[in-house]
């Protein structure tokens, strides 16, 4: 192997290394544990399209990594691709305002938890996505997804949320309407900056080792 291709693998693994790190970042807003009773249906292809629950911030953050849990209705079956969305919206009188940020997370990491919900199996999710700068104040996470096949999806529930009466649905019709006084299951947090800074050196060594290689080979 030439001494070039093997620096750039090395610089290659080193990267991933460092963005698994990085996604494993300072927790920012602990929505709870999921507690294995419920989930609310968040589906496009249902009247509820988008579950949202509510969080309050005492300071500004900023947030680019989310954690959360659900499950397949009516049969359990894991759907061959998700396609999820995000949106942060504020706190409008009790229910979800005009959206602040929306940002499609598409097909994310999904992972069985061997836990079941009544009687579906438990999934977790996790995703990466553009940071979202948010000031002090009161708002909502919203999560909707279409996943491929019949089977619907629903965001699991927390014993252990933020906020009593957190729960609203967006239906079909485009109107929001608070559902329940409980919580969905989630995580919010960043990247440490080291980290980061990390991943970043890791694939500038990879860019540099690329252009030698392709210098050589045109000497």
């Amino acid at each position: 192997m030439k001494p070039q291709s093997h620096l750039a693998i090395l610089s290659l693994l080193s990267a991933c290394a460092l963005a698994a790190t990085a996604q494993a970042g300072a927790l920012v807003v602990d929505g709870g544990e999921p507690d294995q009773l419920s989930a609310f249906l968040a589906d496009s292809s249902h009247d509820f399209a988008v579950a949202a629950t509510r969080f309050t911030l005492a300071d500004a953050v900023t947030v680019n990594h989310l954690e959360w849990w659900g499950i397949y209705f009516p049969t359990g079956a894991v759907a061959v691709t998700d396609d999820f969305t995000l949106a942060i919206y504020p706190d409008a009188g009790g229910l979800p305002g005009a959206a602040l940020t929306s940002v499609h997370l598409g097909n994310v990491q999904r992972e069985a938890t061997g836990q079941t919900v009544v009687l579906w199996p438990e999934y977790a999710y996790t995703a990466l996505f553009p940071a979202i700068i948010l000031a002090a104040g009161d708002y909502f996470l919203g999560l909707g997804n279409d996943p491929a096949g019949t089977e619907l999806w629903g965001w699991e529930t927390t014993a252990g949320g933020l906020q009593a009466g957190g729960v609203s649905y967006h239906s079909a019709s485009g109107t929001w309407q608070e559902d329940a006084a409980e919580n969905l299951a989630f995580r919010l947090s960043v990247p440490a900056p080291g980290s980061l800074a990390l991943l970043a050196i890791g694939g500038a060594g990879l860019v540099r080792n690329r252009r030698r290689a392709q210098s050589a080979r045109s000497a």
